[in-house]
């Protein structure tokens, strides 16, 4: 029989047709995955601080490797003013809940609620933690002419002072303060709050000699490298790679540990497609080797990739643990 006469039995035809079918089903997936990515707006980082502080730093590094991804563009929009409270108050409000994320430091989430009455900390309700992105430790310093060389001696002469000893932070309610008052009781040293406008203007008090010591964020490493101020302590539980030769407080006061973490938030509004192309892009960028060196050579800052649940749970904890020092204080 010819060639061309020959009928194909439903076998060989299911045979032919496979490669036909394996293409269309591709295309109706990549098509699928297209349709999900485009999904993904531009978006606004709503930033809680003025340009130009570790917050900005985080929010304008990840714009960058979003923006670079091909994911889409991004608008950083610094909204200052009452620890947070306007940027949150602006990111709440957005008409646009696909389009808007909020990069939040630890104090906004976990120490605010219990300072400016909001109803808790708004997780699950208002808030989703989307993405734990990094974290950054604190310094103990003083001026580089007080008397205590490191910080068994200055422990020492705090305990004993005839008189309270003044130390600076920003405001009242802040990490810094909190910090440093949970510091004082553990170690039973008698310290007086004085609380500036901003932890910039407490270090500015410190070099003053306004008060004896702060704590501070990596924005005032430049005082030390240049000598004026000396750094005793970091508040990490174990030395920190950076700076081999500064003890933890840890080591005063084991299990102590005081940390500003950052993370991004996104409105529980939000389509749950569009928070799970977040959640992946967001994993993507702080997965980066490029990404983590940024935060380490321009801050000291470190990633931070919790699970969503466990980043919840440490909202959560925090919270908790510092309404009962804020009630402590308030006695």
């Amino acid at each position: 029989m010819p060639l061309h006469l020959m009928r194909p039995s439903k076998r060989t035809s299911s045979f032919l047709l496979l490669p036909l079918l394996l293409a269309l089903a591709l295309s109706a997936l990549t098509g699928h995955f297209a349709k999900a990515e485009a999904t993904g707006h531009d978006i606004e980082i709503v930033v809680p601080t003025r340009a130009g502080g570790t917050l900005d730093l985080l929010a304008r590094t990840i714009a960058r490797h979003y923006e670079h991804s091909e994911f889409g563009n991004v608008r950083v929009n610094n909204i200052e003013g009452v620890a947070g409270e306007r940027a949150l108050a602006h990111f709440l409000a957005s008409d646009e809940p696909d389009d808007i994320w909020l990069l939040g430091q630890e104090s906004l989430i976990t120490i605010n609620p219990h300072v400016y009455g909001r109803d808790g900390t708004g997780i699950g309700t208002d808030l989703h933690p989307t993405a734990s992105i990094a974290e950054s430790y604190f310094y103990l310093l003083v001026r580089q002419d007080d008397e205590a060389t490191d910080m068994a001696s200055l422990i020492d002469s705090l305990s004993n002072a005839d008189a309270s000893v003044a130390y600076g932070s920003g405001g009242i309610g802040t990490l810094h303060h909190l910090s440093m008052e949970e510091l004082g009781a553990r170690l039973s040293l008698p310290l007086r709050h004085v609380p500036y406008r901003s932890n910039s203007a407490a270090v500015q008090g410190l070099m003053s000699g306004d008060v004896r010591m702060v704590m501070a964020g990596t924005s005032a490493l430049g005082l030390v490298q240049s000598g004026d101020l000396r750094m005793l302590a970091v508040t990490a539980a174990e030395r920190m790679s950076a700076f081999p030769d500064v003890p933890s407080l840890g080591e005063f006061v084991p299990g102590y540990k005081a940390r500003n973490w950052f993370g991004i938030y996104t409105r529980m509004a939000m389509s749950e497609e569009v928070r799970d192309l977040a959640q992946r892009r967001l994993e993507h960028i702080v997965s980066q080797a490029s990404f983590e060196e940024t935060l380490r050579e321009r801050g000291h800052i470190s990633t931070l990739d919790l699970p969503t649940e466990t980043f919840r749970d440490l909202i959560e904890e925090e919270a908790a643990r510092f309404e009962r020092l804020l009630q402590r204080l308030e006695e």
